[in-house]
């Protein structure tokens, strides 16, 4: 589990704190579910090109926007350095290294990479901090994107019908296709956890088992 990431028992009191009720949690979803849609509605006037291919500075300021949540809902940790290793410690203890998602995203993959060498210890902190926030970043574009295709299908008045159920080996060749794309775009967004040549290696070694 990512250093970040909240527990099924956080999970559990954040509910319990956040819902009076069955039907209180349904009426909550209603409003989530309006506020995706008027989000997506802003997002599509900005930018009408979102969902086929945004401008860098627009997928910057949704990164700057996701980013903050997470800061937001992510307490910080606190380290010492101790004969180079970074030890947990409480925010009151002297010489204590606050880090947060702020800190360890405020580094360019450059010098992130730097530190593998330069200082494996911070590196592995960071490593385990910068890939939670990419995942939370990754899955809350994706829920972005489902949002705004929903709007599009809906402003055109185009009907969502079941597809005809596709072989094993058709969605085997369509996810390796998707793979594909998606690590270029991620890459493209600075995604650390992005990485096209392992990506490739992967599926090689995967066709070679697969097709035999």
């Amino acid at each position: 589990m990512a250093v970040f990431s909240a527990t099924i028992k956080e999970l559990n009191q954040m509910n319990n704190s956040l819902f009076k009720s069955v039907k209180d949690a349904s009426y909550q979803s209603c409003i989530t579910s309006e506020k995706a849609s008027a989000t997506a509605s802003y997002i599509l006037e900005v930018e009408p090109n979102f969902v086929d291919g945004a401008s860098k500075e627009i997928l910057a300021q949704i990164k700057e926007g996701q980013i903050l949540r997470y800061h937001e809902t992510h307490e910080p940790k606190f380290y010492v350095i101790v004969d180079g290793n970074y030890v947990p410690c409480e925010a009151k203890t002297k010489g204590a290294i606050k880090i947060d998602a702020y800190y360890a995203m405020s580094y360019s993959s450059q010098q992130f990479g730097q530190f593998k060498n330069e200082d494996p210890a911070k590196h592995g902190i960071l490593k385990t901090i910068r890939d939670d926030v990419n995942k939370y970043c990754s899955n809350r574009s994706a829920d972005l994107v489902r949002s705004c295709r929903k709007l599009l299908a809906e402003r055109s008045g185009v009907k969502r019908e079941r597809s005809a159920t596709k072989s094993f080996a058709t969605f085997i060749t369509e996810m390796m296709d998707s793979a594909k794309t998606r690590v270029k775009t991620a890459q493209s967004r600075g995604d650390d956890t992005a990485d096209a040549k392992k990506l490739s290696d992967a599926i090689k070694a995967f066709d070679k088992v697969w097709k035999a």
